[in-house]
């Protein structure tokens, strides 16, 4: 267990540091042809076959990973998603934080913000408690789409309502976001 964690480890720091210099050498495109092999639609990632890796910019300014096919198409991958493949529940969450995206967006900077008093979470599980996981449709995965959302935009609008109603916000300093949120490899 401790050699699957440690590896886990220095595979992310591997793929931050990749991303952080803005540079795939060929020692760190070896790194990454093994690394998609785990990703959970891997298939659709790699689709004709890959020419070669790169870096771009993200929706949110940050750099992350994609890839041109021998087409010359090309799509986004998510590093974490090939070292710890994300649940249904997970899924979940994510599309509720992308309902209120827009409305987190108009209170700071995308990213530097925090809840207080109510935790994200805890309002997540309010909202969660009484919903059955297996009736919820999330997006289906398609070439360079790297948000995940409801199928239903009427449950969109049920979480951001009830997220709006209970929720207070501030802002925080860019390295306080990455503690909360990156600390911990999740």
């Amino acid at each position: 267990m401790k050699d699957k964690t440690q590896t886990k480890i220095y595979k992310k720091k591997k793929c931050q540091e990749i991303l952080k210099n803005n540079f795939i050498s060929e020692e760190d495109r070896m790194f990454l042809l093994e690394l998609i092999k785990n990703h959970p639609n891997y298939d659709l990632k790699v689709g004709c076959g890959i020419s070669n890796f790169f870096i771009k910019k993200n929706q949110w300014n940050n750099n992350g990973f994609y890839i041109r096919r021998l087409n010359e198409t090309e799509t986004d991958f998510s590093y974490i998603q090939c070292l710890k493949p994300t649940t249904k529940l997970q899924d979940i969450k994510t599309a509720c934080r992308s309902a209120i995206a827009e409305d987190m967006m108009k209170i700071s900077r995308p990213g530097y913000i925090a809840h207080h008093e109510t935790p994200f979470i805890d309002i997540f599980n309010l909202w969660f408690k009484d919903k059955n996981i297996n009736e919820i449709e999330l997006n289906d995965t398609v070439d360079n789409c790297v948000v995940t959302s409801f199928k239903d935009k009427k449950i969109s609008e049920d979480f951001r309502n009830f997220h709006n109603s209970i929720a207070s916000v501030k802002e925080i300093t860019p390295e306080k976001h990455k503690k909360i949120h990156f600390g911990e490899l999740q």
